[in-house]
């Protein structure tokens, strides 16, 4: 745990207040981001703009967030930039490794799909071989 200045004493509510904005200013960033990535069924999924609108939501609420932090004297102000690029930085590398993962599974699951289709065409060409060898 670190050690803090802070007196957090009473303010709880100012604190949950502060994270509250925050999120309230990462949610309408990310109804704006839904807006504008808005697609019919037909057009093909935009992986880099919902990634892109994802980190554009954090950064929002990190700015908030830690402003907020320094403004009500909950962090240094010393520590912001710290706070806000490693909070930021660590986000976007967990988009990047949950978009990679995700891409992965797709990938596995189309193969597996073809090779459903493979064992089912083997199968049914076994079959018919058979039923051609006992006319």
């Amino acid at each position: 745990m670190v050690a803090s200045d802070v007196n957090y004493a009473g303010r709880i509510q100012l604190f949950v207040a502060c994270n509250l904005t925050a999120i309230a200013g990462m949610a309408i960033g990310l109804g704006v981001g839904t807006l504008v990535m808005h697609r019919t069924a037909a057009q093909k999924s935009r992986p880099l703009i919902a990634i892109s609108i994802l980190l554009i939501a954090n950064f929002i609420r990190s700015y908030i967030f830690d402003s907020l932090l320094v403004r009500f004297n909950f962090a240094a102000e010393s520590q912001l930039a710290y706070r806000f690029f490693s909070s930021t930085l660590a986000t976007a590398a967990i988009y990047l490794l949950l978009a990679y993962t995700v891409a992965n599974a797709r990938e596995i699951h189309r193969n597996n799909q073809k090779l459903i289709l493979v064992t089912n065409e083997l199968r049914d060409a076994k079959e018919s071989s058979i039923n051609d060898l006992e006319i």
